[in-house]
């Protein structure tokens, strides 16, 4: 098989299928031979080096291979072969001048190259490359000169002598280039003169003998193999041969000094790597997997298996294996294990074949068993549910679900380990001592797919009291020393637990009770107290809670349970009467008389809430304040009368004092006036307003508001006054307008209210203010306007910057007039025209202005500002199309012809910027947009030369165009050519030596005026 090409990198699997289907996994320095294909599959990737010394990339899921039909396994023919053959031919009879024979002429050259750089094929024209050298083709037979006439002498070349050759005879020795390994080695000598007199024994290098027989001009000779066909990979063996000597043949001289070269290369025989397992083991058990190659291993053989797992086969060895222990599981049913090799490197072979096949282990069940634990739960006593968490040692391969023996149910789901009951009731919060505890079990283990599941254990479930405290109230009411006694009143704060007592320590007054409290918690205690008496000693009685004992409860807390009952005296009330008192205002001070029901024991002091003191001497029933302080005379309304109370009744001695009786004291008012002054300043009408100034001659009374009412041109205003008694009013004025209306202003006060003045008078209390006229301007503001050109009409807008009172109408400097309307501010002009549309950048901007203000009734109408009129250019696009007419190499040159859409603008001239065949020209256009550009072509000559020019507008300048588009602007002429003749001429060397003399052919080009032409490409020319 002959080699396509050499393996230079490979990433990942990549393998050569044989025409068979057999298929090899390809490595570095691997050969692909003829009729194998290259697949890379989806991750592989190859570098293959060509023969021709080329390298091909072969990407991802590709293919590769020679092309059928194409590639032959034959050594390449140099030009000895050639001439071999055609002496062979001529020996066995063929004529060589017959056109008939078959023979082809020695200078055909080589074979057609097939894939891959190959040698082989033939052709049956001559390429000659026209260098000047010369090439010379000993044909090593007689040869008859041609039946050309010549124009110079030719010397006759003779027969051969009889029995001897005459030419430096050459040997020529050819072998195969290239042979796999395995396969004999044919050497064959060829001498360019046939064998005369005796046969010529030729001895090469390597000990082979040839014998050519009289008459041949070849033979053969072979070896076997250089060496042996095997495995493994090899690099190649080049053995060079050559003549070591030679005997007969009869020749004057032998040239012997040729050699060949022979490659030897590996081939491709398969090494097969292939996989067995242990037939069965248990769960947990031990698989073993054993690799093994059909040949020894060089270098150790790496195997990769689909389970992750790797073996390696030692250098000499045929097998290896490794250990793979099998899963074990705790649900029912184990998967059996099927496991192949995925990949096997090493080993040095020509070709490793991975065996798909894979290896199958039956794996048995073995039974494990699965616990399920029940966690023990605490809760409070009041925590209305409870769960159970439940672990299993094992998670499960479904769902499933527990069902326990207190109803609740447990539900795993699949993959989990772990779960929790659905909620299930607890005892309620109480205040006795009965927390519990107790065991909840599986009453139903559920629908598990576990080999075995323990379900045995159980959960307690503990319920801890919540501590709640039981308090007692006590209570009692107030006696008088001439009741019987006091009775204290127990209250628990919960009832003792139904069927068992309770009872309260009590302790009054350092002595111990014991309460029995009923079935609600409640129970009482009496106690006698003393009689009534005369003495001032009234008394209290305390009970406090020791201790509540019974009851069950979970805890007690007596902390403040106590109670207190005051026994009070009986008593006998005196009287104190305060009595009234009345004077003017600035009378400086007073005082109060008082009188007790019963005479003092003792002297003793009772105190006034004014401040004042009464002294009651031992043994008196009346007495009279200390003086205390009335109000000064004032202009404010404050003649008063208040309540004096007692606000200490001293220490006296009596039982009960009744000293709740007042004393009234009464100011009367003497009577002040008070008035008003007002005051105002002149202003203008631009000025804000008026401000009216206001002065009480006194000030409001400390914390009561004072006000004026004021009249003001007939409207009444509220004005405050101060704490000082100041007050402003501020009047808004006319604002300045464009009439003559000067005004005055007055304000007058009518009344002053509050302040608490005992009399008020406000004759006279008047001001006036002048307001004056000022001139104010009006101002008249025109709008810019902006239009397209060709909108026909445009208008402009005016303002006033105050309405006018009256119709009246403004005249501008452009003939259009603006009427403003009675109450009116802004108004628009009458339309006036503006320019049309057209193609050409011709915007423009003018100033109107008014010309006459028209009859308004402004005091001052300013009317000098102006309005700008802008008038925008609307975008027309002007393109350009361009033509032109084919001509011939004949011609003078190509016209191109250029037309605008439109024409340029009067006065602006306008070019063309043209591109044509990388030359940029300037095409001038004329007054109507046309324009031309002449470009001169190639001259006729006698090459097939068709052409093309094309010019394409880049640009339009000028023209004053508003927009200008060259897409498409192109146009091309088609350059044809014309025919002129070239005629071919032989000539030949005119004499040579018939003793290794050589011809030379020489193939010359001229036109038909016998001018020579030079060829721009390769001319193959036939003898």
């Amino acid at each position: 098989m002959a080699i396509i090409g050499v393996v230079k990198g490979v990433v990942g699997q990549v393998f050569a299928v044989a025409a068979d289907g057999a298929r090899r996994l390809l490595v570095e320095g691997d050969r692909v031979f003829t009729g194998e294909e290259v697949l890379t599959g989806a991750s592989g990737a190859i570098t293959i080096e060509l023969p021709d010394g080329r390298t091909l990339d072969v990407g991802r899921e590709s293919r590769w291979g020679e092309v059928a039909g194409l590639s032959e396994d034959r050594p390449a023919s140099g030009p000895g072969d050639d001439i071999e053959a055609l002496q062979q031919a001529i020996a066995d009879g063929a004529d060589p001048t017959d056109p008939t024979s078959g023979l082809e002429a020695t200078a055909a050259g080589a074979a057609a190259a097939g894939e891959a750089g190959e040698g082989g094929g033939s052709h049956t024209a001559v390429v000659l490359d026209l260098t000047g050298e010369r090439v010379v083709a000993d044909p090593g037979y007689p040869t008859e000169g041609i039946s050309v006439e010549f124009n110079n002498s030719r010397e006759t070349l003779g027969e051969p002598e009889s029995g001897s050759s005459s030419f430096a005879a050459i040997l020529t020795l050819t072998a195969p280039q290239q042979i796999v390994e395995g396969e004999p080695i044919t050497y064959t000598l060829t001498v360019n003169s046939p064998v005369v007199g005796s046969p010529l024994v030729v001895t090469l290098t390597n000990g082979v003998v040839i014998t050519i027989p009289v008459g041949a001009t070849s033979g053969t000779g072979s070896i076997p193999s250089s060496r042996p066909d095997d495995s493994y990979r090899q690099a190649d063996d080049v053995l060079t041969v050559g003549i070591g000597g030679t005997t007969g043949g009869n020749y004057s001289s032998l040239n012997t000094s040729s050699t060949t070269t022979t490659t030897v290369v590996d081939d491709s025989d398969e090494t097969t790597v292939s996989l067995t397992a242990t037939p069965s083991v248990n769960e947990n058990g031990t698989v073993t997997y054993t690799a093994s190659l059909t040949n020894p291993a060089q270098g150790d053989v790496t195997v990769t298996l689909s389970n992750g797992q790797t073996i390696t086969i030692p250098d000499g060895a045929t097998s290896g294996s490794v250990d793979y222990v099998a899963g074990n599981d705790i649900y029912n049913g184990a998967p059996d294990l099927s496991v192949a090799i995925t990949d096997a490197t090493g080993g040095n072979f020509e070709t490793l074949v991975v065996d798909p096949s894979p290896a199958n282990t039956v794996v048995d069940d073995t039974v494990d068993t699965t616990t399920l634990t029940l966690g023990d739960v605490t809760v409070d006593e009041g925590s209305g549910t409870a769960t159970i968490s439940a672990t299993l040692s094992n998670p499960t391969d479904r769902d499933f679900t527990v069902t326990l023996d207190n109803g609740a149910t447990i539900t795993f789901t699949a993959g989990s380990s772990t779960a929790v009951s659905t909620p299930f009731s607890v005892q309620g919060d109480d205040v006795y001592v009965d927390g519990e505890s107790y065991v909840v079990s599986v009453s139903d283990a559920g629908a598990h797919n576990f080999e075995g599941l323990d379900s045995s254990d159980t959960a307690t479930v503990t319920i801890n009291d919540t501590i709640d405290t039981t308090t007692v109230a006590v209570s009692t009411t107030d006696v008088t020393e001439d009741d019987a006694g006091v009775t204290f009143k127990f209250q628990l704060s919960n009832p003792p637990q139904a069927g068992t007592p309770a009872t309260l320590s009590v302790d009054v007054g350092g002595t111990a009770y014991t309460v029995v409290v009923d079935a609600s918690g409640y129970g009482e205690l009496f106690i006698a107290t003393q009689d009534s008496d005369v003495y001032v000693d009234p008394s209290s009685l305390t009970a406090t809670v020791a201790a509540i004992d019974g009851g069950n409860f979970e805890a007690t807390d007596v902390t403040g349970a106590t109670a207190t009952a005051q026994i009070s005296d009986t008593i006998d009330t005196t009287t104190l009467t305060l009595g009234d008192v009345t004077v003017d205002e600035g009378s400086g001070t007073a005082t109060i008389s008082a009188t007790l029901s019963n005479p003092t024991d003792r002297d003793f002091t009772v105190t006034l809430d004014n401040g004042a003191t009464i002294t009651f001497t031992a043994g008196s029933s009346t007495a009279v304040s200390t003086p205390f302080s009335v109000q000064g005379d004032d202009v404010y309304v404050d003649g008063e009368s208040y309540v004096v109370s007692v606000s200490d009744a001293g220490a006296h001695n009596f039982e009960s004092l009744d000293s709740s009786d007042t004393a009234t004291v009464t100011i009367n008012d003497t009577i002040d006036t008070t008035t008003v002054a007002v005051s105002t300043t002149d202003v203008t009408e631009d000025d804000a307003g008026v401000t009216f100034k206001f002065q009480l001659s006194n000030p409001p009374q400390a914390g009561t508001p004072a006000t004026l009412s004021v009249d003001v041109g007939g409207t009444a205003y509220t004005v405050v006054v101060d704490a000082s008694g100041y007050g402003e009013l501020f009047i808004a004025t006319q604002d300045s307008d464009v009439y003559v209306d000067p005004s005055s202003l007055t304000a007058t006060v009518t009344a002053i209210d509050g302040g608490n003045f005992e009399a008020t008078d406000v004759a006279g209390a008047t001001a006036t203010a002048q307001i004056s006229d000022t001139i104010d301007t009006t101002t008249l503001t025109l709008g810019d306007v902006t239009v397209d050109e060709g909108s026909g009409t445009a208008t402009i807008s005016a303002t006033l910057s105050n309405p006018t009172d009256r119709d009246f109408t403004v005249t501008l400097d452009n003939g259009a007039t603006i009427t403003f309307t009675a109450g009116s501010s802004t108004a628009v002009s009458t339309p006036f025209s503006v320019q049309g549309d057209d193609v050409y950048v011709d915007g423009e901007s003018y100033v109107v202005s008014v010309s006459d203000a028209g009859a308004h009734n402004f005091e001052s109408l300013d009317s000098s500002d102006t309005a700008t009129v802008t008038i925008n250019d609307t975008i027309d696009t002007t393109a350009v199309v361009v033509s032109t007419t084919d001509v011939t190499e004949d011609d003078a040159g190509v016209t191109f012809k250029f037309q605008l859409s439109n024409p340029p603008q009067a006065g602006t001239p306008a070019t063309l910027s043209v591109d044509v065949g990388g030359t940029a020209y300037t095409v001038v256009v004329d007054a109507s947009g046309y324009g031309e550009l002449f470009i001169a072509t190639q001259d006729s000559d006698v090459y097939v030369d068709p052409s093309s020019l094309t010019a394409t507008v880049t640009a339009i300048d000028g023209g004053n165009f508003e927009a200008t588009d060259v897409t498409g602007a192109t146009a091309t002429a088609q350059i044809s050519d014309t025919i002129d003749s070239v005629t071919v001429k032989l000539t030949a060397t005119a004499s040579t030596s018939e003793d290794g003399g050589s011809i030379t052919y020489t193939a010359s080009l001229v036109d038909a005026n016998n001018n020579p032409v030079t060829t721009n490409n390769a001319i193959s020319v036939t003898l």
